[in-house]
């Protein structure tokens, strides 16, 4: 998470799905090294995939995204992560 290309395709990934190749170019990283940055975000249960055709697409798993990291910042408030709206409490 503390790496800034990592965030940087989150942050993409946020706006929609897409293909590896698509996140390469838009964040200007090559594309082997793109599919190692969401390799280690998919083993971590941040980004999932899924194939279209010849195409592997990547979306952020927004579900996991908010437990995982909702709960981190919620413990700097002194507070957890509860309820159905997802909110500090």
């Amino acid at each position: 998470m503390s790496d800034e290309s990592r965030q940087k395709i989150l942050l993409l990934l946020d706006k929609g799905s897409l293909p590896v190749g698509d996140i390469a170019k838009k964040t200007k990283l090559s594309q082997p090294n793109t599919s190692g940055h969401l390799t280690v975000l998919k083993n971590i249960g941040l980004v999932t995939s899924s194939k279209e055709g010849n195409t592997v697409v990547y979306s952020i798993d927004k579900k996991w995204f908010v437990k995982c990291c909702g709960d981190f910042f919620c413990n700097f408030q002194g507070m957890s992560l509860k309820g159905d709206n997802k909110t500090c409490k």
